[in-house]
C-alpha cells in the first residue's frame, strides 16, 4: 500500500515538473516578445540563492558569545549532583540572600558568600524592593548592583 502512494505521488510530482516547466516556458516567450530580447533566468536565481545563504548565516550566528553568570566551579563539589531545583530549596531553608544559577547557589552554600554579580536580576529587584531601595522595573543588572552596594556602604558606616 505503501509503495502504491508513493510510487503514485512521484508519478504527481514528475507531472506537476513538467507542468510547471512548460509555464514557464511559455511566460518565458511571452516577456521576451513583449521585451524585444532574450532572457536569462539564471542569474537572477543565483542572486536570490546567494541572499538567501547569507541571510541564514546572519540568522543562525550568535551575535554574543553566552558567558555564565556565575564562574565559580562547582562540577566537583559534592553539591554538584543535586539539581538546581533541590538547590534552591536549600538555599531558602539557609535563608541564601536572593537566588542564582546553580553555581551561584553552590558557592553559597561553600564558601557562605556570593557577589551580586553572581545572582539574577528579578533577585536582585527582590532584594531592593525587601530593603525599601528605590528601582525601577526596567533598571539593568549593573544599576541594582550599584543601589544594592551603595546601601551596603551606607549601612557599614551607620
Amino acid at each position: 500500500m505503501i509503495a502504491r502512494l508513493r510510487s503514485n505521488d512521484q508519478r504527481k510530482l514528475a507531472k506537476d515538473i513538467a507542468a510547471a516547466k512548460k509555464k514557464y516556458l511559455t511566460l518565458k516567450q511571452q516577456l521576451e516578445a513583449q521585451i524585444g530580447r532574450p532572457v536569462d533566468a539564471t542569474e537572477a536565481l543565483w542572486k536570490e540563492n546567494d541572499v538567501n545563504v547569507v541571510d541564514r548565516q546572519i540568522q543562525t550566528q550568535d551575535h554574543r558569545p553566552s558567558i555564565p553568570i556565575c564562574d565559580y566551579n562547582w562540577k566537583e563539589s559534592h553539591w554538584a549532583s543535586r539539581t538546581e531545583r533541590e538547590l534552591n530549596e536549600i538555599c531558602r531553608r539557609r535563608e541564601m540572600p536572593g537566588y542564582g544559577p546553580k553555581a551561584a547557589m553552590i558557592k553559597w552554600l561553600e564558601t557562605g558568600s556570593v557577589d551580586y554579580e553572581d545572582l539574577y536580576a528579578s533577585s536582585l529587584m527582590m532584594m531592593c524592593t525587601e530593603r525599601n531601595l528605590k528601582h525601577r522595573s526596567n533598571d539593568k543588572k549593573a544599576e541594582l548592583i550599584r543601589r544594592l552596594e551603595e546601601a551596603d556602604d551606607q549601612e557599614e558606616t551607620s
